[in-house]
């Protein structure tokens, strides 16, 4: 027993496997935090064209009428 916890040979290749899962959660930490983020404003954009839908705020104002510089 003793002589397995004195052996030294996988001692690097745990210490990268320790940093890639601590750098692995780290990234599914922010992932998580930006997809969050990212919902949120996606849905404040979808209520707000919802509520432009239902109040017309963006109809109807279009035609250039009258005699402009073409048909002097």
């Amino acid at each position: 027993m003793m002589k397995f916890i004195k052996d030294e040979n996988g001692q690097g290749m745990l210490e990268y496997v320790l940093i890639i899962a601590l750098v692995a959660l780290v990234l599914i930490g922010v992932l998580i935090l930006i997809n969050k983020k990212t919902g949120k404003i996606k849905s404040d954009a979808e209520n707000q064209i919802n509520q432009l839908d239902q109040t017309g705020a963006a109809g109807g104002a279009g035609g250039a009428g009258g005699a402009g510089a073409a048909g002097a």
